[in-house]
């Protein structure tokens, strides 16, 4: 048995030993589905990043979905390929808002809205820290993905003051989905640290913003792919089907790049 056969077997064996320790999420039956559909979807690995990051798999496929359960076990509850998932239907999209309206078997009426606008400066608390020899500037306390924020210390100097260093250019405003009549207004803490995200189109990898539900109804996952370079991330987000914010994976740009996931047909998770 070679090396390559070997990986694939230590990987499945990960994940099938993993699924009954799990007590909530997609059902058992929906976990095997979606894990079996990705690992049958193959695109090969960069050996240096196999060799690195101890990736048990020649499936790039199969390594972003590993590098997110390595991060935090408990993703693997909410782990899908969203090809095999019932979409949410787009209504409007433009530089305002996003919304989404369908009815689904499960799930019932939902209407998802989300308000974008231009970045409000004054809005957000932003900082400046050193850390490692960079100055990084924080946007209301965290790391902002979808945009540069780290830069090199120069002769004991950080580049830019901070009032000057460059700033995203859009962000999301506000988040509110309808189940059934009842609304949810989901907590901003979720999501102020996402920016510039790809809202009504796409561009090669980077798909534009998308709404699924899970196969038996139960939750809904909101897709977003956002930033540029380095500063490129996939994100999901995860609701219940009352619309209450569970939890979201997120991959950075140290992720995609090391699974080869800056092309198109990339899955995601």
């Amino acid at each position: 048995m070679n090396r390559k056969h070997i990986k694939r077997m230590i990987s499945i064996l990960f994940f099938f030993l993993l699924v009954p320790m799990l007590s909530y999420g997609q059902k058992q039956e929906e976990y095997r589905i979606h894990l079996k559909s990705i690992d049958t979807t193959y695109f090969e690995m960069l050996k240096v990043y196999e060799d690195v990051r101890m990736y048990y798999t020649t499936n790039a496929n199969l390594a972003i979905v590993q590098a997110m359960i390595k991060r935090d076990t408990s993703h693997l509850k909410f782990i899908s390929n969203r090809n095999l998932l019932p979409q949410i239907k787009r209504k409007l999209c433009d530089t305002t808002q996003v919304v989404f309206q369908d009815s689904l078997k499960g799930l019932g009426e939902i209407h998802f809205k989300m308000n974008i606008g231009k970045f409000d400066e004054a809005a957000n608390q932003i900082t400046l820290v050193e850390k490692e020899g960079y100055g990084c500037r924080l946007i209301n306390g965290k790391n902002p993905y979808g945009a540069d924020f780290c830069y090199s210390i120069t002769n004991g100097k950080i580049p830019y003051k901070e009032d000057e260093m460059p700033l995203p250019y859009e962000e999301i405003k506000s988040i509110e989905i309808t189940l059934n009549g009842t609304k949810k207004t989901i907590p901003k803490d979720v999501y102020n640290d996402l920016f510039d995200f790809y809202t009504c189109e796409g561009e090669y990898s980077k798909r534009q913003m998308e709404l699924y539900s899970s196969l038996n109804g139960d939750y809904i996952y909101l897709y977003i792919y956002g930033g540029s370079a380095a500063s490129s991330y996939f994100t999901k987000l995860i609701f219940d089907k009352e619309g209450k914010y569970i939890t979201r994976i997120i991959a950075d740009y140290r992720d995609l790049l090391e699974t080869r996931s800056f092309r198109e047909g990339f899955i995601g998770f």
